[in-house]
């Protein structure tokens, strides 16, 4: 317990940055939809709790991460965010492992600190725990089989015992990808012959690559042995592997490729067989167009994703904050991870190992490009590569300069070669000498808006212009300028310009809606404004400030109607039937009539029988009124306190609930407050 003293304040701080970095993604991500693969997954995981069946995908997949993902369920819930929450919290603990073994090998805290935070801070691996994909579990795992090999390597009488603990944890990595197994034939070379060397005892070495191979063996082999009984061949985990051999090779595309898989039914074995000999004769059959397509994997392996996705969509709104986090510590993060990761491969000394840990991680490496190239990329298959670069990469951080030997031209040799196909696959410098000055003009332009300087913000909108001259962005600060110099037809040429540059732009097309409801085209205005459910923006809060510059308020909002955006903050979306559920503290700004005036407000608690909401309302800031309104449809009138005529913000703060945690069987995990029907602000006492 005294020697890890030491370590416990640095492992916790890193801790609590890398559930920070993740709790910050798991917060922006909470509506994104779940992609075909996660949903595949999360059916999975429900028929196998609800059936007590394992139903095949219908691309085999290896079973481990559905049986994690159903434990999951019993043990948090079934619904998205408390399923990424438990995701966040298991890719947090990977910088335990990180810094154990990065210490272990070199003996420097700050190396072991350094290594630790470049996993805590990885916005790409923040980002992977929101989504019901493997790839947290297998990275936790995977950092923590490192952990354990270096134990063993160095431990005497509990040596067979970490090594056969260490194949278990490999053999149940293989179950949750199988892109693990050639991990389980590094691992065991590694450690039989780094133990020999150190202890100069090749029997004890063997023992523990037996020990090892067995504990692989325990796991994997029951899986292997159901497979071969089920369909009567070998397979050893899945047919992932032989399958994406054809698809992704296949002349007349992976759809083509699918259906002929998919026409065997259930037979995987056939479908083993047949994929690889397909996909072995479309790339023996056109080397040429295998080695085109094996370049453009290639070059797509080194490339920077974040920019990559911004770049290639366009209309999808991102939070300022996560764009910054995407590009610093996702994309340049990668991009100092990679090029320190080569320089301490070269550089670094063996540490307090017999044999050097490079000849687990550079094979490794080397292995995830092939696959690459064979199959195809996509950001998170390279994610696997960080448990084996940090810990070199951080000691480079530390000490490569000091190293002053011919290495460093192999270092720069590795490096501008990795650097020179993340180039080859995107003008990134290029790109960024003109995109720098552009997002540093729009920035100008919205605070020239911010504070009234019309001519300065028409000005930095127009030199965004020039640098981009496809930027709807430009054109939707151009727009919002004419409104508030009050040429809403100027601002309907310009929305529209935006639209033909990057048609659906959310924002552009919320604006549109604007300026139709400002001219009196109720239908356009409804059709446009509803673009508000295709963003994860939050354009209520954006519209609240810049409305009242441009128009008066109403005296009435029925809420959800296709015309409110603007006029109202703090609700969810509209519903089908036309209302809106307020987030707990929801605001409505409406005009207020000249003298004795009433607020009416029609809501919907929606509690269950037997229960009351508790709600508060104000009239810019001041209480009005405290109600507890029953479980069904009510119609609150309030009197108003004597006042001039003009705008008024009324607040409607209410207790939240989740409708999920009433009825089991509900799909509705948001938390509410209570569904608004109208707000209006009248002259005459009304009836209630």
């Amino acid at each position: 317990m005294t020697a890890l003293r030491p370590h416990a304040l640095p492992v916790a701080c890193m801790l609590a940055l890398a559930f920070g970095m993740r709790l910050l993604f798991w917060n922006w991500h909470e509506f994104h939809p779940l992609s075909g693969d996660e949903r595949e997954y999360l059916a999975q995981a429900i028929t196998l709790l609800q059936q007590r069946q394992y139903i095949e995908l219908p691309l085999m997949r290896p079973p481990l991460y559905t049986v994690a993902l159903a434990l999951g369920i019993l043990a948090v819930d079934s619904q998205l965010q408390p399923l990424r929450l438990l995701q966040a919290v298991i890719g947090a603990l990977i910088v335990v492992p990180i810094y154990a073994s990065t210490w272990l090998l070199w003996r420097e805290r700050g190396v072991a600190l350094l290594a630790s935070a470049l996993v805590a801070l990885d916005a790409a691996l923040a980002a992977a725990t929101t989504t019901l994909l493997s790839e947290t579990l297998f990275l936790t795992g995977m950092a923590l089989v490192l952990w354990l090999l270096v134990l063993t390597e160095r431990a005497n009488r509990r040596g067979p015992w970490l090594a056969y603990g260490t194949g278990v944890l490999i053999g149940a990595l293989i179950l949750v990808r199988s892109v693990a197994l050639p991990l389980a034939a590094l691992a065991l070379a590694w450690l039989a012959l780094a133990h020999g060397r150190r202890a100069g005892r090749w029997r004890a070495a063997l023992l523990l690559a037996l020990a090892l191979a067995g504990g692989t063996t325990s796991i994997v082999a029951p899986w292997t042995l159901r497979n071969l009984v089920m369909y009567g061949g070998v397979i050893v985990v899945d047919t992932t592997g032989a399958e994406n051999l054809w698809l992704d090779n296949e002349p007349a595309g992976r759809e083509a490729a699918k259906a002929a898989l998919y026409a065997l039914g259930d037979d995987r074995l056939a479908r083993q067989r047949l994929a690889s000999a397909r996909g072995i004769a479309a790339i023996t059959g056109d080397p040429a167009r295998f080695v085109a397509k094996a370049w453009r994997e290639a070059r797509a392996f080194f490339a920077l994703p974040a920019f990559d996705d911004l770049r290639t969509r366009r209309a999808i709104w991102v939070d300022p904050i996560e764009v910054v986090l995407r590009l610093v510590l996702g994309d340049g993060l990668w991009l100092v991870l990679l090029c320190a990761a080569l320089a301490g491969w070269w550089l670094a000394p063996r540490g307090m190992v017999a044999l050097d840990l490079r000849w687990i991680a550079v094979p490794w490496a080397a292995y995830l490009l092939l696959t690459a190239i064979l199959f195809h990329v996509e950001p998170r298959y390279r994610l696997p590569l960080a448990p084996l670069m940090v810990g070199h990469a951080a000691w480079a951080l530390r000490h490569a300069w000091r190293v002053r030997d011919a290495r460093w031209l192999a270092v720069v040799a590795s490096v501008v070669l990795a650097l020179a196909l993340a180039g080859a696959h995107r003008d990134y410098l290029g790109e960024l000498r003109w995109l720098a000055p552009k997002q540093l003009a729009l920035a100008q332009a919205e605070w020239a808006l911010q504070r009234g300087d019309l001519p300065a913000a028409r000005s930095a909108a127009e030199h965004a212009l020039s640098h981009d001259a496809h930027s709807a962005a430009a054109r939707e600060v151009l727009a919002r300028h004419a409104l508030l110099a009050g040429d809403a037809a100027l601002a309907r040429q310009w929305l529209d310009a935006a639209l033909l540059a990057v048609p659906d732009h959310p924002l552009a097309t919320v604006m549109r809606g604007v300026v139709a409801r400002q001219q009196g085209d109720l239908a356009a205005a409804r059709r446009d404004l509803a673009a508000e459910r295709a963003t994860r923006e939050d354009l209520q809060t954006r519209l609240w400030s810049f409305m009242p510059r441009i128009a008066t308020p109403p005296p009435a909002l029925v809420i959800g109607d296709g015309l409110d955006l603007g006029w109202i903050r703090g609700c969810f979306p509209a519903e089908p039937d036309g209302s809106r559920w307020t987030r707990g503290a929801a605001a409505v700004r409406l005009t207020r009539p000249a003298g004795m005036a009433w607020l009416v407000v029609e809501l919907d608690a929606a509690r269950p029988a037997g229960t009351t909401a508790v709600i508060t309302i104000t009239a810019d800031g001041a209480p009005l009124a405290h109600e507890q309104p029953g479980a069904h449809a009510t119609r609150l009138v309030v009197p108003l306190p004597p006042g001039p005529a003009g705008p008024l913000v009324i607040g409607i703060q209410s207790d939240t609930r989740r409708p999920r945690d009433d009825d089991p069987a509900s799909t509705e995990g948001r938390w509410l407050g209570v569904r608004l029907i109208s707000v209006a602000l009248v002259s005459g006492k009304p009836v209630r």
